[in-house]
């Protein structure tokens, strides 16, 4: 369990803002609706993450992450870094292979398996 002080330092760690009309970055999408995605780089954003990512996706919905340098946004993604995250399964799947993860510690096994890299495409399926 994430304690915070106050909702400030919760917010502080991750933001989402709306993408600015891009039509060739939503292609890359599978979903309709893409946002900017800001997390801190530390294990407390990452578990932070996951825990609202956890509690806010519908059953059988899943959300797609990619990470990017802005200059970087047109770039393909590197096949060799993307990851599957699947709530329903407690599975975790990377290019070293598929570990399931700890259903009492589920978001906080996540935070110490992950870190964004660049151009990577994460989706997190529940």
């Amino acid at each position: 369990m994430i304690v915070y002080e106050n909702k400030e330092e919760f917010f502080s760690s991750i933001g989402v803002s709306e993408l600015e009309d891009n039509d060739e970055i939503k292609s890359r999408f599978i979903n309709p609706f893409v946002y900017y995605l800001y997390c801190s780089n530390d294990r407390k954003s990452y578990e932070n993450l996951f825990y609202y990512i956890d509690q806010f996706l519908l059953e059988n919905e899943k959300i797609e992450l990619y990470t990017c340098f802005a200059e970087d946004k047109f770039k393909q993604k590197d096949d060799s870094l993307d990851i599957i995250i699947n709530f329903r399964t407690n599975h975790y799947t990377n290019h070293l292979g598929t570990f399931k993860l700890n259903e009492k510690r589920l978001h906080e096994d996540l935070s110490e398996r992950f870190m964004f890299r660049e151009r990577q495409y994460v989706v997190v399926i529940k």
